[in-house]
């Protein structure tokens, strides 16, 4: 458990510090770049996304949950990754005119081929970032991401500046690539590939097939609106949609992105370890996210247009009529966002393959039935299909897979509802006795009292994480402030 608080301590303080920065600079951009460019690139990268995915070929997770792993069994896995890199380069440039046709814009075509250029330094990285992640060594990763997050930015937003427009961003990507690479050449492990190697790539290919073709099938569901939206709509639809995204997604940055590599860790040496833990583990990380994550939900979609307001500028103003769903769909989500983690760490890639494979079956014949309404009804359409759909499946593999308790489960979600319900009477005190008449002076102090009811209840009512957590890393800070 120590090694645990450790690791989230590094992994949350390097992910905080390299989102601010990526926050300021988007704030910026926002300013700069238009919706219509911004829906542009954001459905070259749904495209360039599967690169992403094909780049590593599961061989990341394998490497983390393998529970002996050789040199031999690394060095494959170089080799598979190379030649996975190499003929995902070669598919994604070759397809890229096609899409650019199909949505009868070049500049698509010009993004894909740009983005491409990331898949090709993958190899030279992507091992070492496994073996940091294996061996919880979230301190060296957590320096090169910040790191890789100033350069590329900096780099961002010099070329939107100087009027590079949707370029930029793809650039900037693009350089972020390479830049995370040079970081890892400094943080070299004694298990770092001295060549690849193709004996035994059948083991390897066994776990991640399935893993890479669930990770697509993932991808495409979670993305079908764009590329729907790209066709029935127009980029400007995109543009507005995915920012609206970008905006929900601020939790995921500042929280899940931080928990996902520590807890994929941690579910891999639970497993090694103690298997028989892993029910009561999953129910305590599901009880201290959703009491952080309910609450701050409520407040972003209660005060969708001061939040829009101040983060992206008044061109962007429509998203706030339709955040407030996709606030609901992530707040129904917490429950289940671990679960493809677990499954992946227990070697059921192919279930998850299949789970998510009906999931994104279901939202795409929703979301096309939907997008002739408009943005606002695809929001509507997946804020309801999505989450009844993850939590009815992914809670029934867990039950199997891991002997899940619900009603432990449901009990330790009581604090989470009461929390939320208090959220809730702060907001609606506020917006009606708030002394002035601004959205954004409401916003910000509510945002206040929502900040220290949180604190005030977790510490009457002594909850896993204030003991856990906020009371030892602030007695860690005042001892190092007043010694």
């Amino acid at each position: 458990m120590k090694q645990l608080k450790n690791s989230l301590f590094h992994s949350f303080l390097f992910n905080y510090s390299s989102k601010i920065l990526g926050i300021t600079v988007s704030l910026i951009l926002a300013r700069i770049i238009t919706p219509n460019e911004y829906g542009t690139f954001a459905l070259a990268l749904v495209f360039a996304g599967i690169g992403d995915l094909l780049k590593n070929f599961g061989v990341v997770d394998f490497l983390i949950k393998e529970k002996e792993l050789t040199s031999n069994k690394i060095e494959t896995a170089f080799g598979l990754i190379i030649i996975t890199c190499i003929l995902t380069a070669s598919l994604l440039f070759a397809i890229a005119p096609l899409v650019g046709d199909f949505y009868g814009n070049e500049t698509i075509t010009e993004l894909i081929q740009i983005l491409t250029i990331s898949v090709l330094f993958a190899p030279f990285g992507s091992i070492t970032n496994a073996i940091l992640r294996r061996n919880s060594e979230f301190k060296k990763l957590g320096i090169a991401q910040i790191c890789t997050e100033i350069g590329g930015l900096l780099i961002t937003l010099g070329l939107a500046w100087f009027g590079w427009g949707v370029y930029a961003l793809a650039l900037g990507f693009v350089a972020k690539s390479i830049l995370l690479v040079i970081c890892y050449h400094f943080f070299k492990v004694n298990e770092t590939p001295a060549k690849p190697e193709f004996k035994g790539v059948s083991d390897i290919l066994s776990y991640s097939s399935f893993a890479t073709l669930s990770g697509i099938v993932s991808h495409f569901g979670n993305s079908s609106q764009y590329w729907i939206m790209g066709k029935a709509l127009n980029m400007e639809s995109i543009g507005f949609y995915s920012r609206a995204v970008s905006t929900v997604d601020l939790y995921n940055q500042v929280i899940t992105q931080s928990l996902s590599p520590v807890m994929s860790s941690f579910f891999a040496n639970s497993n090694r370890t103690e298997p028989d833990q892993l029910s009561r583990q999953y129910t305590k990380l599901v009880q201290v996210e959703s009491s952080i994550a309910w609450p701050f939900f409520i407040f972003l979609g209660f005060h969708a247009d001061a939040a829009v307001q101040i983060l992206w500028g008044d061109q962007w103003g429509f998203i706030a009529e339709f955040l407030m769903y996709l606030c609901i769909a992530k707040a129904i989500s917490i429950v289940t966002s671990h679960a493809p983690n677990v499954l992946l760490m227990l070697g059921k890639s192919k279930v998850l393959f299949k789970v998510n494979l009906l999931i994104n079956i279901i939202l795409v014949i929703a979301i096309f039935l939907s997008v002739e309404h408009g943005v606002k009804a695809v929001a509507v359409t997946i804020c309801f299909v999505s989450s009844f759909c993850r939590i009815l499946l992914f809670l029934a593999c867990l039950k199997k897979y891991i002997s899940l308790d619900f009603s432990k489960l449901f009990f330790s979600l009581i604090f989470s509802v009461m929390v939320s319900f208090i959220s809730i009477l702060v907001l609606l005190f506020w917006h009606y006795y708030s002394p002035l008449n601004s959205v954004i002076f409401e916003a910000f102090i509510s945002s206040f009292t929502l900040l220290i009811s949180w604190v005030f209840f977790n510490w009457i009512f002594n909850t896993y994480f204030y003991k856990e957590f906020l009371k030892k890393y602030y007695e860690v800070a005042f001892k190092k402030l007043f010694p």
